[in-house]
């Protein structure tokens, strides 16, 4: 089980036994400070997909566990697609689609104020790996 600490951009890896119980709890990747980690997806080849709420962007995490920016967007509606405080993401017909949120703005955060909380966004990962 992954799970990613919004504040501090920190993902762990868990690992639980059959009871139910944590028996392990490490530090799986850090990521840069402000990230906002919020959702996250991982695909059959280990890769890790994360949505940074504050950052509007999407990171991968490889299977080892280098990490690559593939989208980051600037302070948007989300009325094009951008990330827009993105807040999950699933994959759907060979993309990823990301749910936005926009509804905070504070320091350190890319949006400014409030606009559109309710936007999807789609991401071609196979445009973008050809890109980067």
């Amino acid at each position: 089980l992954y799970v990613g600490e919004f504040g501090d951009a920190t993902i762990y890896k868990l690992t639980i036994d059959d009871k139910g119980n944590v028996t392990n709890d490490k530090v799986y990747v850090q990521l840069a400070l402000n990230t906002g980690v919020d959702g996250m997806l991982m695909d059959e080849n280990n890769n890790l997909y994360v949505v940074g709420f504050s950052l509007n962007q999407l990171v991968k995490v490889d299977a080892n566990k280098n990490i690559k920016i593939l989208a980051e967007y600037p302070d948007n509606d989300g009325s094009n697609g951008e990330l827009d405080q993105p807040v999950d993401l699933c994959f759907f017909d060979g993309k990823l689609l990301i749910s936005n949120f926009d509804s905070m703005s504070a320091p350190g955060m890319v949006n400014k104020s409030h606009s559109k909380p309710f936007t999807i966004s789609y991401i071609d990962l196979k445009d973008l790996e050809q890109n980067y």
